[in-house]
C-alpha cells in the first residue's frame, strides 16, 4: 500500500500575487550561474532541437538551398503557418523552462525530459500564441509597452506547466506578480538584451553559456516567488525521510 503527499519548496502563489516575496538580483544570478556549469549541455540540446524543428518547417514550407535566404523568407510565411511551428516548438522550450526549475531545486535532467509536456501541447501552445500576441500589440503601439509585456508575461507558460493554470490565469497571475518588483525586473532584463548582443559578437559561441544561464535565472526566480510542488509516494515500511532522499521533481 502507498501513500501519495506532496511538499512545496520556495515561493508562494497567493503571497507573490500580493507582491510578498523577495528578489535578490545578485543571488538570483550566482546560484543561476553555478546551475548552468553542471547542466548547460542538456539545455542546449532542447534549444537546438526546438530550432531545427522550426527551421525543418520552415524548409518544407519555403523550399530554399541557403540559410541566409531562408532566414530572409521566414517573414514571408503564412500567419497560420508560424502559429503552427510555435505551437509545435513549445512544448519542448517549456521543458526546457521546468529544466530550469529542476535544477533550482538540485535535480537532474535528461533527454528525455525534452517530451514530457507533449500530452499538454495544446494548451501552452494557445498560452504561447497569446503572450505573443499581446506582445507584438504593444510592440506595434509604442515598443515599450511591448517590451514591458515581454518581461511581465514571461511566467505564464511556466505557471501553466507546473500548477496547471488556464492560459489567460496564468498570464495575469505572471502580470500582477511581476508589476509588484518590475523595475528589479527590467533590470533582469536588461543585463540578458546585453548577453544576447554577446552572442550576436561572438557569432552565437556565447549562447552555450548564455541561453541555458536564462532558463535556469528563471527557475531560480520561479521557484523563489510562486514556490514548487513536490510529489512523492510513500510504500508501505518506507519512511518518508528516505522517500524524499530518493524523489524526483515531478511538476
Amino acid at each position: 500500500m502507498s501513500e501519495k503527499y506532496q511538499i512545496q519548496i520556495g515561493g508562494d502563489l497567493e503571497k507573490a500575487l500580493t507582491g510578498k516575496y523577495e528578489l535578490n538580483i545578485k543571488a538570483v544570478l550566482e546560484e543561476g550561474w553555478q546551475n548552468t556549469r553542471t547542466t548547460k549541455w542538456i539545455m542546449l540540446q532542447g534549444i537546438l532541437l526546438s530550432v531545427a524543428l522550426s527551421y525543418a518547417m520552415l524548409t518544407f514550407l519555403l523550399p530554399t538551398h541557403n540559410l541566409v535566404e531562408l532566414a530572409s523568407l521566414e517573414t514571408q510565411i503564412n500567419p497560420l503557418w508560424a502559429m503552427v511551428i510555435t505551437i509545435l516548438i513549445t512544448p519542448i522550450m517549456t521543458a526546457v523552462q521546468m529544466m530550469g526549475i529542476k535544477h533550482s531545486l538540485g535535480g537532474q535532467s535528461q533527454f528525455n525530459d525534452l517530451f514530457r509536456f507533449i500530452p499538454n501541447i495544446l494548451v501552452l501552445g494557445v498560452t504561447e500564441l497569446a503572450t505573443g500576441l499581446l506582445v507584438n500589440v504593444g510592440l506595434s503601439l509604442l515598443i515599450l509597452p511591448g517590451f514591458y509585456l515581454l518581461i511581465a508575461t514571461s511566467f505564464a507558460i511556466q505557471l501553466v506547466a507546473e500548477r496547471q493554470l488556464s492560459p489567460l490565469k496564468a498570464i495575469w497571475y505572471s502580470i500582477r506578480t511581476v508589476n509588484h518588483k518590475l523595475w528589479q525586473f527590467g533590470l533582469l532584463f536588461i543585463l540578458f538584451v546585453a548577453l544576447m548582443l554577446l552572442c550576436v559578437f561572438t557569432l552565437g559561441l556565447a549562447y552555450i553559456w548564455v541561453g541555458p544561464f536564462y532558463y535556469n535565472v528563471k527557475g531560480i526566480l520561479y521557484r523563489n516567488i510562486f514556490g514548487t510542488l513536490i510529489k512523492f509516494e510513500t510504500h508501505a515500511g518506507q519512511s518518508k525521510e528516505k522517500t524524499k532522499d530518493e524523489s524526483v521533481f515531478d511538476a
